[in-house]
């Protein structure tokens, strides 16, 4: 973008530039709770990646339709924004985003991402320590940012986000860092690559 503009119309150099997943996290419970909450949650973690699935076949419809309508004669298809959006990623235009924290929605998001055959960046990924090799494979690069938080799990030392880079870095794989949602925090970003420096 230009830092000047009125509009984001103004301010857009190139876009879209990549379309955002966030995987559906698998609720917090331990392995050995079997309460009601943690089938619930369960239950309600496989209708959001269905739902997901669901999302990017629909595109997929629309997206050979609107081919199809280009044809002389065949019928007018009406516009849809939300799958015109998802058409670039979908043809691999522009990759797929996709936001997963453990290494469990890690392999479940990259083996779902294969099979509808896109192109993925993986973002947060706060236990990308533990599935390097299959980054390295498939030639993922990484979105940190989480720096500034604590450890994932509880049993991890102190220190285990800041020394990731690095252990990313000596794998082969690209890394960069971002401040998620935090735009304000935007000024800090420089901290994280001095932070993963000094780790």
């Amino acid at each position: 973008v230009h830092l000047d503009g009125w509009t984001w119309e103004d301010m857009t150099i190139a876009g879209p530039l990549a379309l955002y997943v966030y995987w559906p996290g698998a609720a917090a419970f331990s392995p050995w709770a079997e309460t009601e909450a943690a089938k619930k949650a369960d239950e309600t973690q496989k209708e959001k990646i269905a739902a997901l699935k669901q999302a990017f076949a629909d595109a997929r419809a629309y997206a050979t339709a609107r081919k199809a309508g280009d044809v002389k004669g065949a019928p007018r298809l009406h516009r849809e924004p939300k799958w015109d959006s998802m058409i670039a990623a979908i043809d691999g235009t522009i990759p797929v985003v996709i936001r997963a924290r453990y290494a469990s929605e890690i392999e479940d998001a990259l083996k779902w991402a294969e099979t509808e055959g896109l192109r993925v960046i993986l973002a947060g990924a706060e236990e990308a320590y533990a599935v390097t090799d299959l980054l390295k494979s498939k030639n993922i690069p990484v979105i940190l940012d989480p720096m500034f938080d604590f450890p994932p799990r509880r049993d991890q030392p102190y220190d285990r986000l800041f020394s990731l880079p690095r252990e990313l870095n000596e794998a082969g794989i690209r890394i960069a860092f971002s401040m998620d949602k935090k735009a304000p925090d935007a000024r800090n970003l420089a901290y994280s690559a001095a932070m993963a420096v000094a780790y």
